[in-house]
């Protein structure tokens, strides 16, 4: 099965594997692909900014056609612009994968959302703590398993997309 882990956000980090390769292949470029994608572009609207959003989005879950897709569950931050942003982010991805099925028939079985605490618990051993020393740690983490994600965005993605592969293996979901 294959699963696409999402860390929604101005500048999304994605990771996509199959079940079986991710827990068995000997090296990291078997196991998963991974990358980070920017999807707010300064100077536009709102609509125009959701709209790319949207496409990016859907663009991705279509090249890569997952079973599943795990994102990173959003939180609310300081400002509304900031919630704004996230929470309209989460938003679209679901409208993305859902029209992804409707209209070019992809078997997207589940979206779901987890929330970082959670992941990082897994991946990193703790879930909380200042967001830089978490970023780095998730950097740290995946070259330790021999990834070289080129900034925190992948990083994330690919705990996020780790503790995903063990949690379907052992739960299903």
């Amino acid at each position: 099965m294959k699963i696409l882990a999402l860390d929604i956000a101005t500048v999304t980090g994605w990771a996509c594997g199959d079940t079986t390769a991710f827990l068995l292949a000997a090296q990291p470029a078997d196991r998963a692909i991974y990358g980070a994608v920017r999807l707010n572009r300064r100077g536009l609207s709102w609509g125009a900014k959701f709209d790319a959003q949207y496409q990016a989005l859907y663009d991705l879950a279509a090249q890569h056609t997952p079973c599943t897709i795990v994102c990173e569950a959003p939180f609310a931050g300081k400002s509304t612009t900031t919630n704004r942003q996230i929470f309209g982010l989460s938003a679209i991805a679901d409208m993305a994968f859902h029209n992804l099925g409707l209209m070019r028939g992809h078997d997207i079985q589940a979206v779901y959302e987890v929330p970082p605490q959670t992941w990082r618990k897994h991946f990193l051993g703790k879930g909380r703590g200042p967001r830089e020393e978490m970023k780095a740690a998730a950097l740290t983490r995946c070259r330790q398993l021999g990834f070289e994600p080129d900034d925190d965005n992948a990083a994330d993605a690919l705990g996020l997309l780790d503790y995903a592969m063990h949690r379907f293996m052992k739960h299903g979901f």
